[in-house]
């Protein structure tokens, strides 16, 4: 079923200021910088055989980059890019879920086990088996009504891949129910890092992996991605890695290699008389072979950047993010070798030795998670465990001696009683992380808030809507949310704006709720403005709102 997700306009959290590690004792600092940018370019083609002529249909030469591909941690995030594809349609709002594999053309992005080259053994190899998706409908098909779904004529399948049942368990799993065998069933099995096989089959009746779910959600996330490319074939993503930490299953570390693969979907290759096949097994020639004809040489229900409708199965299935794992597509793969750290779970296995607790700073959990094994794995340092606390506490705690070290952002107003040593370990800054979407439908990149901006947010200047309105005099008169400031909009202008009643928009800001260097920096920032301050003292904006 295909979805629509509006915008949230703007979900944020704040996310540093300057950090020092203020101790009476001194200690190393060590990390593993990622870096590994890959780029490569292909051209893939889409081309019927007819009657025995190859005739091609839709060429593209697509250029792929990847920001990083080495020194990965577990859930990072690392930058895609392309050019050249073919423009999607179909749009769905969370290009993560199980509704995306539906989009038309879309670029996918799936974290595969194992390397794509012939020079290893095909147990280590990149095979569709291998690629992870959170959800069995992306690796499950089923067709009651037809017995010539597109990927049954798709040219570089095998015989094998081209039956009408393909993959399916014999016998047939006892959790699916036999009254719902589809005459044509193709099902991708997941085989996990252990060699467990995990068939999948109709809303996972066979068996999944224990990470996998029937629907993708915001508690249990996906990180296949189906990219959206846009009227140009220009497209970007931001993928997050899973390392055994999360999926143990794809079971992907420093000893375990696993790829990015990106497949650039451009439509199966059809074959319409089914060559190579018994002929028992081919289309019989006249309607019913010219339609499933029809149905692999489709080229999309949606226009180029259209969005979903909210009706289900509207996209032409040849062309869609769903079978990525059918030949014609596969073949266009594009592989990329990725690198893990070690774990930093390693120390609680590798190292015994009772750590030495740094007290402080959520904001260095990142950095200190990635130094944690280097620390504990070197036998000439130490274990270090990172105790999250806030600033102003850890302060305190290393006044009183209660401990040895501590992350802080400022020194305290009054001095350490005791000597101490003080060393940077990290320049940030606080930062707002939102999700905007701009009028396609595209992921909004170029937001721009002002000081007084921030200041609305924080003092919670929207109503969100009449009846919080109503209670409020103050307010009742100013913009709904964000989006409807004039504002935000002259500093971000072409965004769509909803309307009063839309739930999408923003109205707050989430911060720290407890005493930190942190709201200290973001609050200076604000104060420093002078037209923020102004407003605060009381002083409307230019345009009448309190």
């Amino acid at each position: 079923m295909a979805t629509r997700r509006r915008r949230a306009l703007v979900a944020a959290v704040v996310l540093g200021s300057g950090l020092a590690l203020t101790a009476p004792l001194t200690a190393a600092a060590a990390g593993s910088a990622t870096s590994g940018a890959f780029s490569k370019t292909e051209t893939i083609t889409r081309d019927q055989l007819v009657g025995g002529t190859d005739t091609v249909v839709d060429t593209r030469t697509v250029t792929v980059t990847v920001g990083t591909t080495t020194n990965l941690r577990e859930r990072q995030q690392i930058s895609v890019a392309w050019s050249g594809a073919h423009p999607t349609g179909g749009i769905v709002g969370d290009v993560n879920s199980e509704q995306a594999a539906q989009e038309e053309y879309p670029v996918v992005i799936m974290e595969c086990r194992g390397t794509d080259s012939t020079s290893v053994p095909v147990a280590e190899r990149v095979s569709p088996e291998t690629c992870w998706t959170q959800t069995p409908a992306e690796r499950f098909d089923s067709n009651y009504s037809y017995q010539w779904p597109p990927y049954r004529l798709d040219r570089y399948a095998s015989a094998a891949d081209r039956g009408a049942l393909v993959g399916v368990p014999n016998p047939y799993p006892a959790g699916c129910p036999i009254t719902a065998k589809a005459p044509v069933e193709h099902w991708i099995p997941f085989v996990a890092a252990t060699g467990k096989v995990y068939p999948g089959g109709l809303n996972g009746c066979a068996g999944l992996p224990p990470e996998a779910a029937n629907y993708a959600t915001s508690t249990v996330p996906g990180n296949t991605t189906y990219g959206v490319s846009d009227r140009n074939g220009n497209g970007a993503a931001t993928f997050v890695v899973q390392s055994t930490e999360s999926n143990a299953s794809m079971g992907c570390s420093s000893s375990v290699k696993c790829s990015l693969v990106i497949i650039p979907i451009i439509g199966l290759s059809c074959d319409p008389a089914a060559a190579g096949l018994p002929a028992a097994d081919r289309p019989v020639p006249g309607p019913d072979a010219d339609a499933a004809f029809a149905l692999c040489s489709a080229t999309g229900h949606y226009q180029a950047g259209e969005l979903a409708s909210s009706s289900t199965n509207l996209e032409d299935l040849a062309v869609a993010g769903r079978l990525w794992w059918a030949a014609s597509n596969w073949r266009n793969r594009i592989s990329v070798p990725l690198t893990f750290v070690v774990a930093s779970t390693s120390c609680n296995v590798l190292n015994t030795n009772v750590p030495i607790a740094i007290y402080g700073s959520e904001l260095m959990t990142e950095a200190t998670a990635q130094w944690s094994p280097y620390f504990c794995l070197n036998p000439k340092l130490f274990k270090l465990q990172h105790v999250q606390t806030s600033e102003p506490e850890a302060k305190n705690l290393l006044a009183t001696g209660g401990i040895e070290a501590a992350f802080v952002g400022d020194p305290p107003l009054t001095p350490y009683p005791r000597p101490v040593v003080q060393a940077p370990v990290g320049v940030t800054g606080f930062s707002v992380s939102y999700v905007i979407d701009d009028k396609a439908g595209h992921p909004y990149t170029k937001l721009r808030l002002s000081p007084r901006l921030l200041a609305k947010l924080l003092t919670e200047s929207y109503p969100t809507g009449p009846g919080v309105a109503a209670g409020d005099t103050g307010i009742k008169n100013n913009p709904y949310d964000m989006g409807l400031d004039p504002e935000f909009q002259a500093l971000n202008p072409g965004l769509p704006t909803f309307g009063p009643f839309d739930s999408n928009g923003a109205a707050m800001l989430l911060t720290l709720s407890g005493n930190s260097d942190v709201t200290w920096a973001i609050t200076s920032y604000i104060n420093s403005d002078p037209t923020a301050r102004a407003w605060l003292n009381g002083t409307p904006d230019p345009w009448g709102w309190w």
